[in-house]
C-alpha cells in the first residue's frame, strides 16, 4: 500500500537522522554524529561563539547560534528560581536556567510544558540514548575475525511518579515543591517546575526538562560524542486528563474576521508546549491523557469529504443526466427540476439544523453565537440564490439550453481526458503507425454513471459490468453544482445584484475549484450566443470570459486544462451552428513574449526552428518560444515529434496554410495527428479543413483578430493597454471612422484564480489598474462583468475584493457555517483518510542547516529507490520536490547536489551496500523564475509523464536484488558504480542464482548480465529524481505522481506554506518534510508547536493587504491609467498627434478623474473621499501640466518607441530617439532622464522606484 511506502520513508529519515539506525544497542563503525542530526543534547558550554549557518559542516569548526531565542516562559528571578539555580549549580551548572539551554544552537536541554489541575498525579517516562566506544570482534566474509573500534548504543529509560503534585525520588526540591530535580544516572537530570496559571486559579503549569549533566570546557569539545545524549523523549501520562491551553483573547475586542476564526476553530486546542523539541498528543473525545516530546514530529492532515454521505445516492450530481435529451435519451425535464430543488432543500435542512444547534449550545460565548448567526444568514442567502438560479433555468429557454450544453461539454471533456489518459498508458499517442490511431467514441453510448479508467480496451470503447461500478468519470462534486446554480442569475441578468457581487470560491487545494469555474465558463459562452439565436448566434461571439492569473506557470497549465473543455464546446457548436453560429468557440493565451510569441513572424521563426531541431535529433533552443500544446486536448495524441531511444518518432501537428503558389503563408495552426480525431488535419487538408484545427490561439496578433471566447492572461499583461491600441479588441470593441464601437457584447465573466496572490504591492497596483478594465467593459454600450475569484487560502477577503474591484457585494462560497470542519459541501474526514498528507518536522541540533539539508536530501535520494516495493507503487514517491523561499538558497543547493550530496550519498551507499549513483543533470528539473518558459514546459511534461518503467518481473531474483540495491531502471544500472558490482553482482554464485553461465571472460559476463536486465526491466526512460523549486510551484502545479517534498525553511506566509505543500498528495498519500532552522525564531516556534499549527493551519493564514487608493499607489499608477483610457476613449485608437493642452482633453481627463474619485469614495466611504479627491486632483494637474508644457503637439508612445534592434547580441536595446515626439515614456526613463514626460508603467510587478547610488571620493 502507498501509505506503507510513506511510513517507510518517514522511518528511514527518522532512523538515519535521529537514530538508532539499527535499533537499541546498535554498534556503528562510524561516529554517530556523522549520521545523526536531530535530537542531540550536548554538554553545557559556558560561552557561546559565533558561527556561520550557511555553509556545510564537515569539520568541527565553530558554528553556534547567532540569533538565539529566549523562551517566554523562563523562570522568574524569584526565591524559588534562585533555589533551582542552586540545585543546578550542585550538578555542575551555574549560568542561566534550564529552559534557556533548550534555545542554544547546540542545545543541552529539551522540555515540555502541560496544563493540569492543581496537585496532579502523573507518570513520567524519560528515555535517551548515548554512545560509548568499545572494541568489537567482527567476522569478515572470508571467515577471518578482525578487531574494530565501534560506537555502542546504550539506552536509558526511567519512570518517575508524581503523586498529588509531589515528585517521588527528587534529589533536590524547593520548600514548596515547586521546583524539583531528579537524577537520571551520571549523564542527565530531569527538572520539574510548577507555576500557577494566572488565568484559572485551580490550574497549574508543569514543565519537565531533560538536561545533559555533562560539562564541556570549550567549544571544540562540546561535540564529544561520549558526552552527548541522543533520542531524548519525555512522556507524561495523566489518568484524569490534561487541560488545553486556552486562547484567552477578549472576544469583544476582535475584528469580525478574527471573531469568525475563533468560532470556526474553537474546537482545536493546544495540549502541550515544547521547549527546544516538538510535542505530540492523541485526542479522544475531546480529552488528552498522554503527551510526549517528539524529535521528528509528524501530523497527518486529513482531506475533506467532497461528497458527503447525504449526496451518495443523488443522481442529480451525474453530469450527463443534466445534459438534455441530445446527450441522455432518458432525460426528463420535470425529474431534473425536482432533483435540483431537492438538492437545495438538503442544504436548507442543514442550515436549519445549524441554527438549532447554535441556539442550544449553552457553552458558546455570546460573541461567537452572534457570529454564528451572521454566518448562517449568509448560508441562507446562498440557498436563495441557488433557488433563483433553478427558477431562471426553467423559465428562460436560452438559460436552460445553455445549462444543458454546459453539462454536455463538461461530460465530453471528462471522457476526452479519460480517453487520453488510457491512450498514454497504452503508449498509443506517439508513433509512426496509423494502425494505432483511435477513433473518438460516441459519447451518447457512455453510461452517465461510468467509472473512470474502465471504458477502454486498446483504444476502443468497451462497456462492461465494471464500467458503472463507481460512477467516478463525470460527476459533479456537490459544491460545484451548487456554485453553478448560484451564478445563473449573475450571468443572465446584467441588472441583478448578483452581477455586482464578487463571488469567491474558497475551497481546499485540490478540491475542484477549476472544474467549478470551467462549468460556469461553458455556460457563459453558450448563453451569450443563444441570446442572439433568432438573429445571428455569431453576434454573441467575441471574448466572453477573461481568466487571469499572476504566475506564468499556472497560466500555462490551466490553459492546457481548459483547452479540453473548449474543444468539447466547439464540437457542440460544430454540430449545432443554428444555435451557436459559425464563429469558433476558442481558447487564447495572452502572455509575455517569454512564453508566447507577440507576432506571427516570431511564431513562424521560433516554431520553424523547433521543428528543424527536433527533426535533426537535436534539442530545441530554449530561448525561443515553443508550441503551446504538446498533446491533443481531445485524444491525447502527441502534436510534436520526439527523440525516443535514439530515433525521431511521431508526426507533426503544426502546419501553415499554402497560397496559390503552394508556398506556406500565415501563422502555424494546430491539427491533431490522430487521423480519427475530431480535430485532425494534415498539411494537405489544412486549407479545406481549417475549421477542424484545434481552437487555440497563442500569438498576440492572432488573438487581437480572433477574440477567443476564453482568454487566459497574466494580470501583468493588461498593462499593454497603455502601449498598444490593438489590445482594446479584447473588450470586443473596434475603432471605426474615429469612433469606438462595440462589435460583440462586452466580456460577461472575469475569473481571478489564486486571489491570495493579488496582495501587497502587486495587489495595490492591480487594484488601481482595474479601473481601466472596468471602464472598458462598460464603454460603448457594454456592461460590467461578473467577477469570480478562487483561492484555497485567504483572510480578510471581503475587504480585499472590495478594494480590488469596487463592487457592491461580496460572498464567500461556500459560506462558513459554525465549524471549520463542516460547511455542508465539504466535511473534514475524521479518523483514517487514505489520501491524507503527512507533515514531518525536522530541526537540526548542533549542525548547520546546510549540513542537515544535505543529509536529509541524501537520505531521501539514496533510500527511497531501495524500498522493496514495485516500480508502479514507488513511482508516486520517487521524485523529490525541494521547495526554497529564495533563489539564492536554490542556487546554493544546486552546488550541493553536484558535490556534498554526492559525497554523503556515497557514505550511505557504502553503509547500506547499495550501488553508488553519480549525479546526472538529466535527473534534475529546476522549477524557478530563472528558467525559460520552454524549460519549464518541458520539465513539467517530463515530471508528469516520465515514470519508473513498469513491466519488470518482480519475482526474479535479479530484479529483487537490483531493487534492494537502489536500481529501478536499466539506465540506472548502466551508470551505477561501487564495489557491489564485483563483490556480489559479478560473481559465480550470483550468476548461478539468476540462471546465467559464469565464464572467465568478464566482458561476456557483463554483456550477458545487461542483456538479461534489459529483458527483465524494459524501458529506457528514467524519471526526474529531484526538482528544486521556488514559489512558482506554490499554485497550479497539479501532477499526481509527485508525493514527496521538502520545504526548506518556513515560508514567509502560512498561505504560501499551505499552497506549496499541497502540490503533493493530490491523489496518493503525500509526505512533506518541513525543514526548520534553529537559528530563526519563527522556524523554531513552528517546530515547537508543530502539531498545534498543522491541526488547524488554515486559521493561521495572514490577512491580504491591498491599498489601491493610497497616495503612493495613485501617484505610481494613475498616469498609466490615464494614458490607457486616453488611447481608447479620447483618441479612439488613433495613434496620431493631438493637442495635450486643449480644453476638450482637459474635460475628458476631468470626467475620468471624477469616475475614479467616485470609485474610491464608494470603497473607503465619504470620510476618506475628500482626501482621495485631493490626491487625485493633484495627480491630474501634474499630468495635464506635462501635456501642456511639452512643446508642440505630440502623440502617445508605443511600446517599440523606446526600443531598437541590438546589432551585437540580437533582440532589442533601449533608446530615447523618439522621446521628443511623445508625451509619455517608460517609468524608468522618467525617473532618470525624461522627468518632463508622463511616466507609464510597462509592468505591474516592479513597482519600487529606482534609487540612484553615487560613491564619492573621500
Amino acid at each position: 500500500m502507498k501509505t506503507d511506502i510513506r511510513a517507510k520513508i518517514a522511518s528511514e529519515v527518522n532512523d538515519l537522522l535521529s537514530g538508532p539506525i539499527y535499533g537499541l544497542g546498535e554498534e556503528l563503525d562510524k561516529n554517530p554524529l556523522d549520521f545523526y542530526t536531530m535530537g542531540i543534547l550536548y554538554p553545557r558550554l559556558q560561552q557561546t561563539p559565533d558561527f556561520d549557518d550557511d555553509l556545510p559542516e564537515f569539520t568541527t569548526a565553530p558554528d553556534v547560534d547567532k540569533e538565539e531565542s529566549f523562551d517566554a516562559q523562563d523562570l522568574p528571578e524569584s526565591d524559588s528560581g534562585k533555589r533551582m539555580r542552586s540545585s543546578l549549580e550542585n550538578n555542575g551548572f551555574s549560568e542561566p536556567d534550564e529552559l534557556e539551554l533548550t534555545t542554544k544552537f547546540r542545545p543541552s536541554a529539551a522540555g515540555i510544558s502541560v496544563l493540569t489541575k492543581k496537585n496532579p498525579s502523573l507518570t513520567l517516562n524519560v528515555k535517551f540514548g548515548f554512545y560509548t566506544k568499545k572494541q568489537s570482534d567482527k567476522t569478515e566474509a572470508n571467515g577471518h575475525a578482525i578487531k574494530k573500534i565501534v560506537w555502542k548504543h546504550q539506552h536509558h529509560s526511567q519512570q518517575i511518579i508524581i503523586t498529588n503534585g509531589i515528585t517521588e525520588g527528587a534529589t533536590e526540591s524547593d520548600s514548596k515543591g515547586k521546583i524539583s530535580t531528579i537524577s537520571l544516572g551520571d549523564r542527565a537530570l530531569l527538572s520539574v517546575v510548577t507555576r500557577p496559571y494566572r488565568h484559572t486559579p485551580d490550574l497549574e503549569i508543569k514543565t519537565f526538562t531533560l538536561i545533559n549533566k555533562r560539562n564541556s570546557p570549550n567549544f571544540r569539545q562540546q561535540k564529544k560524542t561520549e558526552d552527548c545524549l541522543f533520542q531524548p523523549e519525555i512522556t507524561a501520562d495523566n489518568a484524569a486528563g490534561f487541560e488545553g491551553f486556552e486562547d484567552l483573547t477578549n472576544l469583544k475586542l476582535l475584528s469580525k474576521e478574527d471573531l469568525n476564526l475563533k468560532l470556526l476553530y474553537r474546537n482545536y486546542k493546544t495540549w502541550a508546549l515544547g521547549h527546544g523539541i516538538s510535542v505530540e498528543w492523541d485526542e479522544y473525545d475531546s480529552s488528552v491523557k498522554s503527551v510526549r516530546t517528539a524529535v521528528m514530529p509528524a501530523e497527518k492532515v486529513n482531506g475533506v469529504d467532497l461528497n458527503p454521505e447525504v449526496f451518495h445516492e443523488r443522481n442529480v450530481l451525474y453530469i450527463k443526466r443534466l445534459a438534455g435529451k441530445s446527450e441522455e435519451a432518458s432525460y426528463s425535464r420535470d425529474i431534473i427540476k425536482a432533483e435540483l430543488e431537492e438538492f437545495v432543500k438538503l442544504y436548507q435542512s442543514w442550515i436549519e439544523n445549524q441554527y438549532s444547534m447554535t441556539s442550544n449550545d449553552s457553552a458558546l460565548p455570546e460573541e461567537l453565537r452572534a457570529q454564528a448567526l451572521v454566518n448562517l444568514k449568509s448560508c441562507s442567502t446562498l440557498a436563495e440564490r441557488m433557488n433563483n438560479g433553478i427558477k431562471l433555468l426553467f423559465s428562460d429557454p436560452e438559460a436552460e439550453k445553455a445549462f444543458q450544453d454546459a453539462n454536455r461539454a463538461m461530460f465530453i471533456q471528462r471522457v476526452m481526458a479519460d480517453f487520453s489518459r488510457h491512450r498514454r498508458e497504452m503508449k498509443r499517442v506517439q508513433h509512426n503507425k496509423p494502425a494505432l490511431d483511435d477513433a473518438m467514441p460516441d459519447y451518447r453510448l457512455i453510461p452517465f454513471n461510468a467509472t473512470a479508467g474502465s471504458l477502454w480496451n486498446s483504444g476502443v470503447l468497451d462497456i462492461n459490468a465494471d464500467t458503472v461500478r463507481k460512477g467516478t468519470l463525470a460527476r459533479w462534486r456537490p459544491f460545484q453544482l451548487a456554485f453553478l446554480l448560484s451564478q445563473i442569475e449573475g450571468i443572465t441578468d446584467i441588472q441583478s445584484a448578483d452581477r455586482d457581487t464578487v463571488d469567491l470560491i474558497w475551497f481546499p487545494t485540490g478540491g475542484g475549484k477549476t472544474e467549478a469555474y470551467l462549468g460556469l465558463t461553458a455556460f457563459t459562452i453558450f448563453y451569450r450566443r443563444l441570446k442572439f439565436k433568432k438573429t445571428n448566434p455569431d453576434s454573441g461571439a467575441g471574448v466572453s470570459v477573461l481568466m487571469r492569473y499572476t504566475l506564468r506557470l499556472l497560466n500555462k497549465q490551466q490553459f492546457e486544462r481548459a483547452s479540453i473543455m473548449i474543444c468539447a464546446c466547439d464540437l457542440i457548436r460544430r454540430n449545432e451552428p443554428e444555435n451557436y453560429g459559425s464563429k469558433r468557440i476558442s481558447n487564447g493565451i495572452w502572455m509575455g513574449s517569454s512564453m508566447t510569441p507577440n507576432k506571427i513572424t516570431t511564431q513562424v521563426s521560433d516554431y520553424g526552428n523547433f521543428i528543424t531541431q527536433i527533426n535533426s535529433g537535436r534539442l530545441p533552443d530554449t530561448h525561443r518560444t515553443s508550441p503551446p500544446l504538446l498533446s491533443c486536448p481531445c485524444c491525447g495524441n502527441r502534436l510534436v515529434k520526439e527523440n525516443l531511444a535514439g530515433s525521431v518518432t511521431g508526426r507533426w501537428g503544426y502546419f501553415r496554410k499554402k497560397n496559390s503558389r503552394n508556398l506556406e503563408t500565415g501563422a502555424y495552426l494546430i491539427g491533431c495527428t490522430n487521423t480519427l480525431c475530431h480535430f485532425h488535419v494534415s498539411s494537405s487538408t489544412l486549407n479545406s479543413r481549417a475549421d477542424y484545427t484545434l481552437p487555440v490561439y497563442e500569438v498576440d496578433e492572432v488573438i487581437y483578430e480572433e477574440r477567443p471566447s476564453l482568454l487566459f492572461s497574466t494580470v501583468d499583461k493588461f498593462v499593454q493597454l497603455a502601449w498598444n491600441s490593438t489590445c482594446f479588441n479584447l473588450f470586443n470593441t473596434a475603432f471605426t471612422n474615429g469612433n469606438i464601437q462595440r462589435i460583440y457584447p462586452s466580456p460577461d465573466l472575469i475569473i481571478q484564480d489564486e486571489l491570495h496572490l493579488i496582495s501587497s504591492a502587486l495587489g495595490t497596483i492591480y487594484g488601481v489598474y482595474e479601473i481601466v478594465v472596468d471602464r472598458m467593459c462598460r464603454e460603448a454600450g457594454g456592461n460590467i462583468a461578473k467577477v469570480v475569484g478562487a483561492t484555497a487560502t485567504v483572510r480578510n477577503a471581503a475587504q480585499q475584493c472590495l478594494r480590488l474591484y469596487g463592487r457592491k457585494g461580496f460572498m464567500q462560497f461556500p459560506p462558513p457555517g459554525t465549524d471549520a470542519d463542516d460547511s455542508f459541501y465539504a466535511k473534514k474526514i475524521k479518523g483514517n483518510d487514505p489520501k491524507n498528507r503527512l507533515y514531518v518536522g525536522l530541526m537540526p541540533s548542533g549542525t548547520t542547516t546546510s549540513t542537515a539539508l544535505i543529509r536529509l536530501v541524501s537520505v531521501l535520494m539514496e533510500r527511497i529507490p531501495a524500498i522493496p516495493e514495485s516500480n508502479k507503487d514507488l513511482d508516486n514517491y520517487y521524485t523529490l520536490i525541494v521547495y526554497f523561499n529564495a533563489l539564492k538558497e536554490l542556487g546554493r543547493f544546486r552546488t550541493f547536489l553536484t558535490d556534498d550530496i554526492v559525497a554523503y550519498r556515497k557514505l550511505l551507499a557504502n553503509e547500506f551496500k547499495t550501488f553508488i549513483r553519480p549525479f546526472d543533470q538529466h535527473m534534475l528539473c529546476e522549477l524557478s523564475s530563472v528558467m525559460t518558459s520552454d524549460e519549464i514546459t518541458t520539465g513539467l511534461d517530463k515530471l508528469e509523464k516520465t515514470t519508473l518503467p513498469g513491466g519488470a518481473d518482480q519475482t526474479h531474483p535479479l530484479v529483487q536484488f537490483l531493487y534492494r540495491s537502489g536500481i529501478r531502471s536499466f539506465p540506472a544500472l548502466r551508470s551505477a558504480k561501487g564495489s557491489r558490482w564485483n563483490d556480489e553482482l559479478m560473481t559465480e554464485k550470483f550468476f548461478k542464482d539468476i540462471g546465467l553461465e559464469f565464464t572467465d571472460d568478464s566482458k561476456k559476463n557483463y554483456s550477458e548480465l545487461m542483456a538479461l536486465v534489459a529483458r527483465l526491466m524494459p524501458g529506457e526512460d528514467e524519471p526526474i529524481q529531484i526538482a528544486p523549486a521556488t514559489n512558482m510551484i506554490s499554485v497550479g502545479m497539479d501532477i499526481p505522481r509527485l508525493n514527496t517534498m521538502i520545504i526548506n525553511g518556513q515560508p514567509k506566509t502560512s498561505a504560501e506554506y499551505i499552497q506549496a505543500s499541497s502540490r503533493v498528495g493530490r491523489e496518493s498519500p503525500g509526505i512533506v518534510f518541513t525543514f526548520l532552522s534553529p537559528t530563526k525564531n519563527r522556524d523554531r516556534s513552528h517546530y515547537e508547536k508543530f502539531k498545534a499549527f498543522h491541526q488547524a493551519y488554515y486559521s493561521y493564514v495572514e490577512s491580504s493587504s491591498v491599498t489601491p487608493f493610497s497616495r503612493p499607489a495613485l501617484e505610481k499608477v494613475l498616469p498609466t491609467v490615464l494614458i490607457a483610457l486616453t488611447k481608447s476613449l479620447f483618441l479612439d485608437g488613433n495613434d496620431g498627434i493631438f493637442d495635450g493642452s486643449g480644453s476638450d482633453f482637459r474635460a475628458f481627463i476631468d470626467d475620468i478623474m471624477l469616475d475614479i474619485i467616485n470609485r474610491g469614495t464608494g470603497i473607503y466611504g465619504q470620510a476618506a473621499g475628500s482626501e482621495i479627491a485631493h490626491t487625485v486632483n493633484e495627480i491630474k494637474e501634474e499630468f495635464l501640466g506635462k501635456t501642456e508644457d511639452l512643446p508642440g503637439n505630440r502623440r502617445l508612445a508605443k511600446y517599440m518607441d523606446f526600443l531598437q534592434p541590438d546589432p551585437l547580441g540580437g533582440g532589442f536595446m533601449p533608446t530615447l530617439q523618439h522621446h521628443t515626439a511623445v508625451y509619455n515614456a517608460p517609468a524608468q526613463f522618467v525617473e532618470s532622464v525624461l522627468s518632463d514626460h508622463i511616466p507609464t508603467m510597462q509592468t505591474l510587478r516592479n513597482v519600487e522606484v529606482s534609487s540612484a547610488v553615487s560613491i564619492k571620493n573621500q
